[in-house]
């Protein structure tokens, strides 16, 4: 279409992008991020600050992170893929697209399409010291 808007992408000038990294158009990439060798980022995605995405991780397009998410070698995240803070995803996992991951989450399996994961909070009692 000649009539196709071209977008800028935003990327912090803190952030680490390695060799071979192949990047769409129209991200906004915050503060301290990593790309690993040979990442693909599609378009439109929202990348908090400290995300970290190891070697040859696809990003698919839309994805939305909070801050502190981070993943090992050929992580898939699918498109419209969405993540809160604080989340670990082991090597070789796919995220399905539409997929919600909650803050503090540690992925060890990969997560279908359209799928929600949650996880449950740990309450801290306080006590008095020396009573």
């Amino acid at each position: 279409d000649s009539n196709k808007i071209e977008l800028a992408n935003v990327i912090d000038k803190t952030c680490k992008i390695s060799q071979g990294v192949v990047m769409g158009q129209g991200n906004v990439i915050c503060a301290f991020s990593h790309f690993g060798t040979e990442a693909i980022v599609g378009d439109n995605n929202f990348i908090s600050v400290y995300n970290s995405f190891d070697h040859h991780n696809v990003l698919k397009s839309d994805i939305s992170t909070g801050p502190g998410c981070v993943a090992s070698g050929r992580v898939v995240i699918g498109d419209c893929a969405r993540m809160g803070t604080g989340i670990f995803i082991q090597p070789g996992i796919e995220i399905g697209d539409n997929a919600i991951i909650a803050s503090g989450s540690i992925i060890i399996d990969s997560v279908s399409a359209n799928q929600v994961v949650k996880t449950r909070s740990n309450t801290v009692i306080k006590e008095e010291v020396g009573d």
